[in-house]
């Protein structure tokens, strides 16, 4: 959990290095800052090339997807590659911190361990695009402008369902919408609990307090045809009120689209 808060910091953090670099403008640092802080999908099936954990190739080393449930290769998962090229491992090159020990669920194509039990919420600079732009869809691209929710009550990293994880990127149905279902599913590998960190660097440990996610959870895991897991877009069966999608929503901004 201490790795995981260090890396939250880190997620938003703008390197001594590349602020001492000499000969580029304000206008070219900054853009170097938000590269450091994407959070953009490419489907559910791939990573942005230039977000936190990405899709790509290297020569020499091979080519990766970045999707934590069908990797391109049993290499690529084993081996992480999609972690140690991303735009986070350069503030702590431990690829284990993305790892829950207690998930003990395999690629659904090498059926080798995956390498990464956790992704960021959309709320946090996410465009379902392979590129670098800003977003303007209402996830929030720089520390300063998490305001609603405040930085305490935003989530960064999600503890992920093992039926639910692909890419990147944790989305969720914006608070306040008629919906009872779930993008995708936190764990309840935990007690029926999971992890949720947040902006300001703090983590919490979450009991659900509905069967629902537990309920969720139970769904074999599989990956279909798009590269979506089988507890993507889960809708509860039962009639009694949800009263964790609520709790989970409010960690969110309101995204355009959802």
């Amino acid at each position: 959990v201490v790795n995981v808060v260090i890396v939250v910091h880190n997620f938003f953090a703008v390197t001594i290095e590349r602020e001492r670099t000499k000969g580029r403008t304000e206008k070219e640092r900054e853009r170097e800052r938000e590269r450091d802080r994407n959070n953009h999908s490419d489907g559910n099936a791939q990573c942005g090339a230039n977000a936190w954990v990405t899709g790509g190739s290297k020569l020499g080393v091979g080519s990766w997807n970045g999707s934590a449930r069908a990797e391109l290769s049993a290499q690529a998962m084993t081996t992480a590659w999609a972690i140690q090229y991303g735009l986070l491992y350069p503030y702590n090159g431990n690829v284990g911190i993305y790892h829950c020990p207690s998930d003990l669920s395999l690629d659904t194509t090498w059926k080798v361990q995956r390498d990464r039990s956790y992704s960021i919420s959309c709320g946090m600079n996410w465009v379902n695009d392979n590129g670098d732009g800003i977003p303007t869809n209402g996830s929030f691209a720089k520390f300063t402008s998490i305001i609603n929710p405040s930085p305490v009550n935003a989530s960064v990293f999600i503890d992920v369902s093992a039926n639910s994880i692909d890419n990147n990127e944790f989305p969720c149905f914006n608070l306040g919408d008629a919906t009872t279902s779930y993008y995708k599913l936190p764990t309840s590998r935990h007690n029926n609990g999971g992890l949720i960190s947040f902006a300001d660097g703090h983590s919490e440990y979450w009991k659900w307090r509905s069967p629902n996610i537990q309920a969720g959870n139970a769904i074999p895991d599989a990956t279909l045809g798009s590269g979506q897991g089988s507890g993507f877009d889960y809708t509860p069966t039962g009639s009694s009120p949800d009263q964790d999608l609520p709790r989970l929503q409010a960690t969110f901004p309101i995204i355009a689209g959802f």
